[in-house]
C-alpha cells in the first residue's frame, strides 16, 4: 500500500477562456468534492490528466475519485465548457438594491460588475417592481434597436 500522504498530490486546474484557477483539495477528497465546495457545477467540466510519467493529458471520468487515488497524475485540469468565468458568478456576497417601489416586487435579478483582468466582480441583488421590469425590457429593446437599425436616411427635401 502507497503511502498517499508521502508522496505529492496532482494540482487540480479549472481551465476555462478566461485563465487556470488553482483549486485546493485533500488526499481524501474526491473530485466532485472539490468541484462543489468551489463552487464549480460538475456538469459544466471535463477531467483531464496528466500523467507524471509524461505525455499527453488524457480524458479521464473520475468525479468520484479522490485525489490520492490519481497515483501516476501530476495535474488534473478540469476544463470548463461553457465560455464564462465560473469563478465570477459565485454571489455569495452581494449588496441589495431595493425597489424603487418597495412592497410591490415582483421579481429580483443579480447585476454584476465584472473585471475580467484582475478576476473580481461585484454582485447587486435588485428587488424589481412589475413598472421596473418593463421599463429594462423598454430600455434594452432601445438600446438593441438603436444598436442594429440604420437611421432614417431621408432621400428628398420634404419642405
Amino acid at each position: 500500500m502507497t503511502d498517499t500522504f508521502a508522496r505529492e498530490l496532482p494540482k487540480v486546474s479549472v481551465v476555462t477562456s478566461h485563465g487556470r484557477q488553482l483549486l485546493s483539495g485533500g488526499a481524501d477528497e474526491r473530485l466532485i468534492d472539490i468541484l462543489g465546495r468551489n463552487h464549480v457545477p460538475w456538469s459544466a467540466v471535463a477531467a483531464y490528466v496528466v500523467p507524471k510519467s509524461g505525455g499527453d493529458p488524457r480524458l479521464s471520468p473520475s468525479l468520484d475519485r479522490t485525489l490520492a487515488d490519481f497515483e501516476d497524475a501530476s495535474e488534473i485540469l478540469l476544463y470548463f465548457n461553457r465560455n464564462v468565468n465560473p469563478f465570477n458568478f459565485s454571489i455569495e456576497n452581494f449588496k441589495t438594491i431595493e425597489s424603487d417601489d418597495p412592497g410591490s416586487e415582483a421579481t429580483e435579478y443579480v447585476y454584476q460588475r465584472l473585471d475580467n483582468e484582475t478576476g473580481l466582480a461585484e454582485s447587486f441583488l435588485k428587488k424589481l417592481s412589475p413598472e421596473e421590469c418593463r421599463q429594462i425590457i423598454a430600455d434594452r429593446v432601445g438600446d438593441t434597436v438603436r444598436a442594429a437599425v440604420p437611421p432614417l436616411r431621408r432621400t428628398r427635401d420634404l419642405t
